[in-house]
């Protein structure tokens, strides 16, 4: 007698029977189904469990039933992952993947507009019966975690998980030039005491003041903490330090645990300063003196016809 489907499981009155459906969910796995009018599903059967139950008989008699049960991983498509890898069920699949996670970087991710360091060292594809693993090799100093929630936005879980930055960390660093303490209490695994918060960026902004470049010359023109620096309804949410660079660098790149940053040249070889923002129109009427740049953004706003309260601006209208 074959097992029958009784509420998710199958059930088998003999050996053979519980034998028989064991081989069939392994033989049959990675495979795609139809469940009614959804799209089709990958099914994996990680584990196949037997437990054996004692059931009474129409003739008061005890006999043995085995209930076969198999964890099933479910994804839409015909890729979904499984142990550090990418399975895919199709030799199309199996292309797409290796294409696309091939020179992925935070920039192409939406991470980080300015990071263009590959990822992943290597993507291969490798034959498993009538499937494919798609194998990562991350790059130097990447995490590939494997909690990600697909509903969430790359930024949102970046800024709020900071997945990259190592626990033991006193400090971490987001372009251009701002610098948070890993703070108990706020940081998700927050590595600096409240109490010696003042202590750890007081020597924090004194290592970054003497940081130097290549041929000497300071990075920092100055350092200021955030309560120089901001102020406004979200200051709690300003950096603790924020380095003003001298002429000559950006900060704008991923150091990358190297020794020194500024030997080596980023994607960027040449970028205003804080000093000379231009701004060209081509209209000889057009006359503007004593600007600040705080005053570009309710200008824009007026232009528009946009209408905001006066007072969540430091700078005023020029028009």
């Amino acid at each position: 007698m074959a097992a029958e489907l009784e509420d998710g499981r199958l059930v088998a009155d003999d050996e053979d029977a519980r034998d028989e459906a064991v081989a069939a969910i392994q033989d049959a796995t990675p495979a795609v189904i139809d469940e009614g009018e959804e799209r089709a599903v990958l099914v994996d059967a990680d584990d196949v469990d037997v437990d054996t139950h004692v059931v009474e008989t129409e003739d008061g008699e005890d006999d043995e039933q085995y209930h076969v049960e198999a964890d099933l991983v479910r994804a839409e498509g015909d890729v979904y992952p499984k142990d550090g890898a990418v399975v895919a069920l199709t030799d199309d699949a199996r292309e797409y993947v290796v294409e696309a996670l091939s020179g992925v970087t935070p920039k192409s991710l939406g991470a980080d507009k300015a990071d263009t360091t590959e990822l992943f060292d290597e993507v291969s594809a490798e034959s498993d019966g009538d499937h494919f693993a798609v194998r990562l090799s991350a790059a130097d100093g990447v995490d590939i975690g494997t909690d990600l929630d697909p509903d969430r936005e790359v930024l949102e879980y970046t800024h709020s998980e900071l997945p990259d930055i190592a626990d033991e960390a006193d400090a971490y660093s987001l372009i251009p030039g701002r610098f948070y303490l890993n703070l108990e209490g706020r940081e998700p695994r927050g590595s600096v005491p409240q109490e010696e918060y003042e202590q750890v960026r007081s020597e924090l902004k004194a290592e970054l003041e003497e940081m130097e470049g290549p041929n000497g010359e300071p990075v920092a023109d100055r350092v200021v903490t955030k309560e120089d620096a901001f102020r406004g309804d979200h200051d709690d949410i300003a950096p603790d330090l924020t380095i003003v660079p001298n002429h000559g660098f950006d900060l704008k790149a991923g150091f990358k645990g190297r020794k020194n940053p500024f030997v080596e040249f980023a994607a960027r070889n040449g970028m205003h300063s804080f000093d000379n923002a231009t701004l060209l129109i081509d209209d000889e009427e057009a006359r503007v003196s004593d600007v600040d740049l705080f005053d570009i953004a309710p200008t824009i706003l007026d232009l528009m016809g946009v209408d905001y309260e006066r007072g969540e601006f430091d700078g005023t209208s020029l028009v």
